[in-house]
């Protein structure tokens, strides 16, 4: 290609480099909102491209590049008005924006859908060393002893997992978990929300990238 031409054609070349790069980054999103927005602006950008290019308009690729445009942008509109349509309480609003952001609106309304609100007592038991854990514990509000072999090692307060290593690696428990004082806990039972994760891949991903984050948190505490 002569410089010429390039310098003749530099819109459209800049056009197309935009629609790859918008195509890849599409590809890489875990965010189903993100992914449809990117296809939307990368196949807008072919659509120009197609049309533009050549000494006269590529009507094939146009048209199905369009059919692209036109179904994503419905459905992100259908995304748009279901994710206003939900309604949260104050606690879930509360951790929505501060703990489960790497969630969507919709998908942390599927999440808290299958869990469960519980103000526990001091003395309750959430989880018996060497026993399978029911379910998955977030500490809302409150705090818990962590106690191996009768012996407690720490205390966990607000924005920690209990039963995440039960969840993620299915075995028991490594350790009692005693409350220690009233305490507000958001609980999913490990059945439900492991057929709820099977079914949404990014919701899975985002948990486990959490539940990690919490891991390496209590290590420091140790």
């Amino acid at each position: 290609m002569s410089l010429e031409l390039f310098l003749d054609n530099w819109p459209n070349y800049l056009i197309y480099f935009i629609a790859y790069v918008s195509a890849l980054s599409a590809f890489g999103c875990n965010s189903i909102f993100w992914l449809r927005l990117l296809t939307i602006i990368s196949s807008s950008c072919f659509v120009i491209y197609y049309a533009t290019i050549g000494t006269e308009p590529l009507w094939l690729d146009i048209t199905s590049e369009s059919l692209l445009v036109l179904v994503n942008a419905v459905m992100l509109t259908l995304l748009w008005y279901r994710q206003k349509s939900i309604q949260f309480t104050e606690e879930e609003k509360e951790l929505y924006a501060t703990v489960f952001a790497r969630f969507s609106a919709f998908e942390f309304y599927k999440l808290i859908h299958v869990g469960h609100w519980q103000t526990f007592e001091a003395g309750d038991v959430l989880t018996k060393q060497g026993k399978k854990v029911p379910a998955l514990y977030f500490i809302y509000n409150g705090e818990v002893d962590i106690i191996v072999d009768n012996c407690k090692k720490l205390s966990l307060r607000d924005g920690y997992f209990i039963g995440e290593l039960s969840f993620t690696l299915d075995q028991a428990a490594n350790a009692d978990v005693i409350v220690n004082q009233p305490t507000r806990i958001l609980y999913w039972p490990q059945a439900e929300l492991q057929q709820l994760l099977k079914r949404n891949p990014a919701m899975k991903n985002a948990l486990e990238a959490m539940i990690t984050q919490d891991l390496a948190k209590k290590l420091r505490q140790d």
